[in-house]
């Protein structure tokens, strides 16, 4: 039976039942998540029985751990940090995916003590178990009597403590890929980019980030007539600059201070001179207050916004 992969991206994840997946250098005294995971310390005690040394893709088995709030943990090995090639975050994946048996959710730890786990390495380890769990079998022969299964879905919640940072890889890469090979009039994206938001504009506004002003305005005012408002936020060349790095061409985040500025300064770099938006709806699209046309947890912000911009300004 084929598998499908439901992943996001958490700096926390609420633990009952299921299968916790952890990674471990060989350097490290703990696993990743091991103080959440394990509070009884049974990995500690199975890996000496095992032998468990973290070597390169080695794993350790843990059915019914003794004090746990999970049913099962694997411990994945990533072997010497010195010898970690970028390479190695999407053979764990692959690794993590296919311990994926009986289950219908996961958690899976990537913080191990003394490694430091950059954005790129967090989206690399989704995508490696991503491409663990396809299977391209649309055209495979099938006998007469074989009925055709359909995908067992999983959820995976990767733990990392920069969630947003795989996000913005992703998304990045998006943007430039849509402006490279559409020439579009303008771009707007849409992303539950980052927790500073929340903290800056609550659940009442999304943040709206743009180098356009004419744009800016149109989105404004299509959001005041939808009830989805926004809430225009600076840009600038000192923002900017807190994403400089000394040692690549720019970094992924400039720290906790103005934390959902610099995440639209990184995404303000791939879209070059066309007139862009981003709207960071991660206080309004989950969590939302209940309403009269909204009962959900996720509210689908900014898709009447989006229609009514539309209806406003480039329908005839």
């Amino acid at each position: 039976m084929s598998v499908k992969m439901e992943i996001s991206f958490s700096k926390s994840a609420k633990l009952s039942g299921g299968l916790a997946i952890l990674l471990k250098t060989a350097e490290a005294d703990s696993a990743a998540g091991a103080e959440t995971v394990d509070p009884a310390g049974v990995i500690a005690k199975a890996a000496r029985i095992a032998r468990f040394s973290a070597k390169s893709m080695g794993a350790l088995d843990i059915v019914a751990p003794e004090g746990a709030p999970v049913d099962r943990i694997v411990v994945i090995g990533l072997g010497k940090v010195a010898e970690l090639t970028a390479h190695d975050w999407l053979k764990a994946g692959g690794a993590a995916a296919s311990r994926i048996k009986n289950t219908d959710k996961a958690a899976v730890f990537i913080d191990v003590p003394g490694l430091e786990t950059s954005a790129r390495a967090a989206a690399d380890f989704a995508l490696g178990m991503l491409l663990r769990a396809y299977s391209f079998d649309t055209y495979k022969t099938k006998k007469g009597d074989e009925e055709e299964k359909p995908a067992k879905s999983v959820k995976v919640t990767i733990v990392t403590a920069d969630p947003g940072g795989a996000k913005k890889f992703v998304l990045c890469d998006a943007l430039w890929y849509c402006n490279d090979r559409f020439k579009p009039q303008f771009m707007i994206n849409l992303a539950t980019l980052t927790g500073a938001i929340v903290v800056a504009l609550g659940n009442v506004h999304a943040g709206l980030f743009s180098n356009d002003d004419q744009l800016s305005a149109q989105l404004t005012a299509a959001g005041l007539s939808s009830n989805e408002k926004l809430w225009r936020m600076p840009l600038g060349r000192d923002y900017d600059k807190l994403i400089d790095s000394k040692f690549a061409d720019m970094k992924n985040t400039g720290g906790r201070q103005a934390g959902s500025i610099t995440a639209a300064h990184f995404l303000k770099r791939f879209v070059q001179e066309t007139p862009w938006a981003h709207l960071d709806i991660a206080g309004t699209a989950m969590g939302s207050p209940q309403d009269e046309i909204n009962q959900s947890w996720g509210s689908g912000f900014g898709v009447r916004l989006l229609d009514e911009l539309v209806r406003a300004h480039y329908e005839s």
